[in-house]
């Protein structure tokens, strides 16, 4: 069987949780790509702890 592998492409923990807290106050996702130079990958994860927690 062959299984594929997706790697995703994360900032630190500690940018994802900076980046978590200016968005709960206020912040918008465009503003914080560019003051972290977030990935994609790294806003998908934000948008779903966001809206899941």
């Amino acid at each position: 069987m062959n299984q594929e592998v997706q790697e995703y492409d994360y900032s630190d923990d500690e940018t994802l949780e900076k980046a978590i807290e200016l968005i709960r106050k206020g912040y918008t996702q465009a503003e914080l790509r560019g003051k972290f130079n977030l990935s994609d990958d790294d806003m998908a994860l934000i948008d779903f702890v966001i809206n899941e927690f």
